[in-house]
Parts: structure tokens; sequence; C-alpha cells
């Protein structure tokens, strides 16, 4: 997601906000680029299950320290 926040936004903002003078709005259309790219390769991998393998190992590794992971909620500073 890095690496499409830095290949997708700054050029593509360059490009229609300088050269093709669009100004702000195409430093908008740019992000908005970048977000719809983003959730693409996101729904690719949850399609193709690739998030599974990594789910399975960090569950494993969790499981051999023998650690209970304990979430509390946080105290009231009302």
């Amino acid at each position: 997601m890095v690496v499409i926040a830095w290949v997708v936004t700054p050029p593509l903002a360059i490009l229609l906000a300088v050269d093709l003078g669009f100004g702000a709005v195409g430093g908008w259309l740019a992000l908005l680029a970048e977000w719809a790219t983003g959730a693409a390769v996101l729904w690719n991998r949850v399609a193709r299950r690739g998030w599974r393998q990594s789910a399975v190992r960090a569950r494993e590794r969790l499981e051999a320290t023998n650690t209970v992971l304990v979430i509390e909620p946080a105290p009231n500073s009302a």
C-alpha cells in the first residue's frame, strides 16, 4: 500500500494538477486513484485468500509461545 501511495499519487497529481491544469481538483483525483488502486489490490488479496497463509502462521506462532492475549477496555476518565 505504501508503494501504491508513492507510485500512483505524486506522479498522477503532478500530471493532473500541473501539466493538465486541473489544480487542486487534479490532486484530489490522484488521491482518488490511489484509493481505488489500493482497494483493488486489497480486494484481489481477499478474493484469492492470500491472507490465509499469513493468518495460519501467525496463529501457530502465538500457540507456540503459550501466550494468552487479553484485551481489556480502557478505564473511563469521566
